[in-house]
């Protein structure tokens, strides 16, 4: 098994535009600084604005991307019956390429939390390592739980790379569209996956509590223990139906 998780990392690495959406993702936390310094903005404003954009735009899209690239790499190079003759089953294959997309998307969001706490100084106020590194990790992990249906696009679809790409991207971005103008456009009625991560997450994303913001709070306000059995249940159901789906179909 550790041998197979080193040989996706391996065909990962020569993926240019892998390489391109973490250069993009490492960015974006200093952009954000320099806005909220020549702003004035409060810490909290770099927090949220790591969150927003961060873990509920990039962070799925560098997830769907690599899972994306990791199955059409073996239909592109026609590896997978020569992976198979090792005795290897397809579950085990698909688990891996799961992890492996999991375990990058950690790393990156390690990085981009060190990123924020580094604008913290820059914006004095760096008191809040705690809180920020559990609201950036939590965040994010609400945000792949919720995501996790893009997994059903992607086994279906894996022998028809563009189209896959076109329904996960299209699917990524009409998600951060409602979740950005939630209140806007009065969704908080939809009992969304994604939408319940983003407001059963958003008091942790306050890391410098001010009564001004209660009124935030309030509004965005979405049971949580509700809200964990919802994620949890879309994850587990994406993660197995397009695991069977995987195994089922033909070489």
């Amino acid at each position: 098994m550790l041998r197979l998780y080193f040989n996706e990392l391996k065909k990962l690495k020569r993926q240019r535009i892998i390489r391109i959406i973490c250069i993009l993702g490492l960015i974006m936390p200093v952009l954000w600084t320099l806005i909220c310094i020549r702003d004035q903005l409060p810490y909290r404003s770099l927090v949220g604005l790591n969150i927003l954009i961060g873990n509920f735009l990039i962070t799925p899209s560098l997830f769907s991307v690599i899972l994306l690239l990791l199955f059409q790499i073996e239909e592109q190079n026609d590896t997978m019956k020569n992976i198979l003759v090792t005795t290897i089953e397809k579950w085990k294959i698909y688990i891996i390429k799961l992890v492996t997309a999991l375990f990058l998307i950690i790393i990156f969001n390690i990085v981009t939390c060190l990123y924020t706490l580094i604008g913290g100084m820059f914006l004095n106020d760096s008191g809040y390592v705690g809180r920020t590194f559990a609201a950036l990790l939590l965040t994010a992990i609400a945000s792949i739980s919720a995501s996790l249906p893009i997994l059903l696009v992607i086994v279906i679809f894996r022998k028809r790379y563009l189209l896959s790409m076109i329904f996960v991207n299209c699917f990524i971005i009409i998600q951060f569209l409602l979740l950005w103008q939630v209140t806007m456009l009065k969704l908080l009625d939809l009992h969304l996956p994604f939408l319940i991560a983003y407001r059963i997450t958003y008091p942790l994303q306050i890391v410098n509590y001010t009564s001004i913001l209660q009124e935030g709070i309030d509004r965005l306000y979405y049971p949580a223990s509700t809200g964990v059995i919802v994620l949890a249940g879309t994850a587990i159901v994406s993660a197995f139906s397009s695991m069977l789906i995987y195994i089922k179909q033909k070489i």
